[in-house]
């Protein structure tokens, strides 16, 4: 190469992305301006001082005030909420539990219902109670054997 091409050829540096509250992502390049030797076209949310040394959950945050890093510790994660256990029955023992009246009237009940919850309860192996159909299903149930108890002690979780 020449010394005219090796002057003409783009120079970058190391910049730092941050995101919109200072929180460094990682390391970016920017180029010189080819109008202007010496200036940087340094992209949005990026800082040419290098973020500090972090130990393992720590983050680094840029303060655009005092144009300084300082190390943070992101809070934990929240706990969820606790929801109601999750348990199941299965649909060969939600069967099985029902006598020969019982199965006639549900299955009766399943069949008069619309084509989609037919559809749905059909292709269950496995009848969950946080399942979104679940509270239909078991309001069938109580109709058809025309007991809640009853309808309970049918789809008394298992598992």
């Amino acid at each position: 190469m020449t010394e005219e091409q090796t002057s003409a050829a783009p120079r970058t540096k190391t910049v730092y992305q941050t995101n919109n509250v200072g929180i460094y992502l990682g390391e970016t390049v920017a180029d010189e301006s080819p109008l202007e030797p010496g200036v940087w076209l340094t992209p949005g949310g990026c800082v040419t001082v290098p973020p500090p040394v972090r130990s393992e959950g720590e983050l680094a945050k840029w303060d655009p005030n005092t144009e300084t890093w300082s190390i943070v510790v992101p809070p934990p994660d929240p706990e969820p909420e606790p929801g109601p256990p999750k348990k199941i029955v299965l649909i060969s023992t939600f069967w099985s539990r029902m006598t020969d009246e019982e199965a006639e009237a549900v299955d009766g009940a399943i069949a008069g219902t619309s084509v989609r919850l037919r559809r749905v309860f059909n292709a269950l192996g496995a009848l969950p109670n946080h399942h979104p159909d679940y509270s239909a299903i078991r309001d069938l149930v109580i109709a058809a054997v025309g007991s809640q108890t009853r309808a309970d002690e049918i789809l008394l979780p298992e598992i």
